[in-house]
């Protein structure tokens, strides 16, 4: 039996020589396994949904708060519902602190 000893060289020249062969292969590879990937997605067999009610109760003072683009007087005992994601800000005004209360109600 034929004993060979390759160096780096030669597998480079071998790989440089199959640089085709290689390239097709790796994108027919990654292009069917993405194919067969998307067309063969499971099902869903459950459906979840969430949604979260923020709440702010003003208990002292009052000032001007803003949500989105308009602006709001408030004063103790307000009560303020707000979406998810929405803008806000609030300026404290007259001679007493403000305070609030933020809750969150998750419906899950």
């Amino acid at each position: 039996m034929a004993q060979y000893d390759l160096n780096l060289r030669e597998y480079w020249r071998i790989i440089k020589k199959r640089r085709w062969i290689i390239l097709i292969t790796l994108v027919l590879t990654g292009t069917l396994s993405t194919l067969f990937a998307l067309l063969n997605k499971p099902v869903p067999l459950y459906k979840s949904t969430a949604s979260v009610r923020l709440e702010r109760v003003m208990l002292a003072g009052g000032g001007i708060y803003r949500l989105g683009e308009a602006w709001y007087p408030v004063q103790a005992g307000d009560f303020i519902w707000m979406a998810p994601y929405c803008p806000q800000w609030f300026g404290a005004l007259g001679k007493s602190p403000a305070k609030y209360l933020i809750y969150k109600d998750w419906d899950r």
